[in-house]
């Protein structure tokens, strides 16, 4: 670790010291990625133009929606009752063609 070329705070380099000193190194390890994270996060997004920026900020804002409404009660309660739905017509058409085929006959 001592090797790694990331901007740490004060507070990030001592507690990041201490671990190591406690024999945490898997901690210490996991505070340093997520700075060294931090720290690729904003080079990468530096790289961006404002265009790029605008729809990865767009993306990221539309995957969040969609995956809270998708867990929300409500939408799950009419998810639930649109497969419902679908699988009694499903039922229905079988139903309808074993008729017909009955009727039509041999």
């Amino acid at each position: 670790m001592q090797q790694a070329h990331v901007a740490l705070t004060p507070t990030q380099q001592l507690l990041i010291e201490k671990l190591q000193n406690e024999g945490k190194e898997a901690e210490a390890a996991g505070l340093l990625l997520n700075a060294l994270s931090t720290d690729f996060h904003g080079i990468a997004r530096d790289g961006l133009t404002p265009l790029q920026q605008a729809s990865t900020d767009f993306g990221n804002a539309w995957h969040d929606m969609t995956t809270k409404l998708s867990t929300s009660g409500p939408i799950q309660d009419a998810l639930d009752s649109l497969t419902s739905l679908i699988h009694g017509m499903t039922a229905a058409i079988e139903a309808a063609q074993k008729g017909a085929a009955i009727l039509k006959g041999p």
